[in-house]
C-alpha cells in the first residue's frame, strides 16, 4: 500500500481545497450567492463547448430567469371568463420556474467547479489512498468518522463523557477504479419543459402572476441546486477525510489493515471451458479499530 507516505500530504492539500468547495456549498446568506452572480458570466463565457457540463439531452446551456420571463405573449385586460386561468398560469409558472432554476444553477455550479478542476484533482487524490492487493487488485480504504467532546447523562447520578470517538462508516472493499471528485461534485441537469401554450399569460394580470410565480419557482429551484451540491460536497469530504483518517489511525496503531488471501489456479476447466491462471482474492478480515487500555 502507498498511503503511509502520502496520507499527511493529502490531508494538508484537502484543507486548502475546503475554501474553494465551501464557497459553493454555503447556505442562505453565504457569499457564494454574490460570487456566483458576479462570476457566472465570465466563467460561462470562457468555458469551451466541451467543458460546459451540459447533459447529453441538452447541448446548449439552460435559459436564464430573464429569458424564461420573456416567453409567452402579452394581451389585454383579464376578462371574467379568464379568471379561472390565473391559478393554472401560476402553477405552470411555479413548475417551470423551479425546473429552469434548478437546471441553470446546477449548470452554473458545474462550470465554477470545473474552473478549479486541476487543483481539485491534485487535492482529492484517492489513488494515493488505495490499498494495493495481490494480482494488481485495489482495495478502497474504510471510511472513518470521528466525533468529539461527547456527553451523555444517565439519570441524575451518572454522566458519560468522551474526548473523541471513531466509527467505521464504510468498510474496506475492492474497487476496480479509484473514486473521483467529479462523481460527487459534477451533477447532471435536465432542460426545463416549457408549459403548454395555453398556460402562458395572455393579459396584464396573468403576466404579473406569471412573473411573480416564475421568480418564486426559480428561487426554489436554485435553492434545491445549492442544497444538492452541499450534500454531495459533504459526501466527498466525508469519504476522503475518512480514508485519510484511517491511514493515520493505522500509523498510530489504532486501526488495522484488511487481511487478504489470494489463491491462483493455473488451469481450471469443466470439459467445455478452460480458464488459465484463475486468481481469487478475498478479504478475510476487514480493517478494524483497535481498542486498547479498556
Amino acid at each position: 500500500m502507498r498511503v503511509a507516505a502520502t496520507h499527511v500530504t493529502a490531508g494538508a492539500r484537502f484543507v486548502g481545497a475546503i475554501s474553494i468547495v465551501a464557497l459553493l456549498a454555503g447556505c442562505a446568506g453565504h457569499p457564494v450567492r454574490a460570487t456566483l452572480a458576479a462570476g457566472a458570466a465570465n466563467v460561462v463565457a470562457q468555458a469551451s463547448p466541451s467543458s460546459q457540463g451540459a447533459s447529453p439531452s441538452a447541448a446548449a446551456p439552460p435559459p436564464s430567469l430573464q429569458q424564461i420571463e420573456s416567453f409567452g405573449a402579452a394581451g389585454g385586460e383579464l376578462s371574467p371568463k379568464e379568471a379561472a386561468r390565473v391559478g393554472r398560469v401560476r402553477q405552470a409558472a411555479l413548475t417551470y420556474g423551479f425546473q429552469a432554476g434548478l437546471a441553470y444553477t446546477t449548470h452554473l455550479i458545474n462550470q465554477i467547479v470545473r474552473a478549479h478542476a486541476e487543483y481539485l484533482t491534485r487535492v482529492y487524490d484517492f489513488g494515493a489512498l488505495m490499498i494495493d492487493a495481490p494480482y494488481g487488485t485495489k482495495i478502497l480504504p474504510p471510511i472513518i468518522v470521528a466525533s468529539k467532546n461527547l456527553y451523555r447523562q444517565i439519570g441524575g447520578n451518572s454522566v458519560i463523557i468522551a474526548h473523541k470517538r471513531y466509527h467505521i462508516l464504510a468498510p474496506a472493499a475492492f474497487a476496480p477504479v479509484q473514486p473521483m471528485w467529479q462523481t460527487y461534485l459534477i451533477q447532471p441537469w435536465v432542460k426545463a419543459e416549457q408549459p403548454r401554450h395555453d398556460d402562458f399569460p395572455r393579459n396584464v394580470i396573468e403576466r404579473k402572476v406569471w412573473r411573480a410565480s416564475l421568480a418564486k419557482g426559480w428561487a426554489e429551484g436554485a435553492a434545491a441546486a445549492y442544497s444538492a451540491f452541499s450534500i454531495n460536497n459533504h459526501r466527498l469530504e466525508r469519504a476522503f477525510v475518512g480514508m485519510v483518517r484511517w491511514s493515520k489511525l493505522v500509523a498510530s496503531g489504532l486501526a488495522t489493515k484488511p487481511q487478504v488471501v489470494a489463491v491462483m489456479k493455473p488451469i481450471v476447466g469443466n470439459g467445455v471451458t478452460v480458464t488459465i491462471d484463475k486468481g481469487e482474492v478475498r478479504i478475510t478480515r476487514g480493517a478494524e479499530l483497535v481498542a486498547s487500555g479498556g
